[in-house]
């Protein structure tokens, strides 16, 4: 188990450049990206080379954040739904115990509220809000799908934690990952974040194909 705000390795790769996104006044209110990502997607779009690898890079700071850009071989609505299961999203290495609550609030099309348990060296709960809507194309049938996810109460030990994800249409059966999260926590650093972005990529690829999630001890 990865402990809340505790070290984990950094098994990632770090990259360059990233996608263009539309302009600030395009993104739906509440769904703008947490930060501006910059990392090259695995293989060569170009070519058509699109491996279901994550390429990752981060930086510590006050807050720290964390930037991965990666493929899933699934349509983009099957990558959404995976979004939307609280097993993919709830971080299962540090996080014990958990209850959702459904949000119908009409400004997003899905919206929900995590509320987490964390037994360490002492007990700690906080609430995370996702907030998912389609930015391009409709409900039944996405092009582009945004993601907002930000601790909205709970311990005090987590001073920041949120972050965003984009989901592109490559093709039919082809989806573009931007996965991003900033934190700034009392202890530990910013490879909590990347342990989490690393594990929900793992999560939703194993989700999109309809295979069982990944288990850790």
């Amino acid at each position: 188990m990865r402990p809340l705000l505790s070290l984990v390795p950094f098994v990632a790769l770090a990259c360059a450049s990233g996608k263009d996104d539309p302009a600030p006044e395009g993104w739906p209110e509440g769904l703008e990206p947490v930060i501006d990502c910059a990392v090259d997607a695995p293989g060569s779009e170009e070519l058509g080379d699109t491996p279901e690898l994550l390429n990752l890079e981060s930086e510590e700071g006050e807050p720290g954040w964390v930037c991965a850009h990666a493929w899933i071989q699934a349509p983009v609505a099957d990558v959404w739904a995976a979004f939307q299961d609280d097993d993919v999203v709830v971080d299962r290495r540090a996080v014990a115990e958990w209850t959702i609550a459904r949000e119908d609030d009409p400004a997003f099309d899905v919206g929900f509220v995590i509320h987490n348990v964390v037994h360490d060296v002492v007990t700690v709960e906080f609430d995370i809000t996702w907030n998912e809507g389609v930015v391009v194309g409709t409900a039944a049938d996405p092009e582009h799908v945004a993601i907002t996810f930000e601790k909205t109460d709970g311990t005090p030990f987590i001073h920041l934690l949120d972050g965003s994800v984009q989901l592109y249409a490559f093709d039919e059966a082809t989806t573009e990952l931007i996965l991003a999260e900033r934190l700034h926590g009392a202890t530990g650093g910013i490879e909590d974040a990347v342990g989490y972005i690393t594990d929900l990529y793992a999560d939703a690829l194993a989700s999109a194909h309809g295979e069982a999630l990944p288990t850790y001890d």
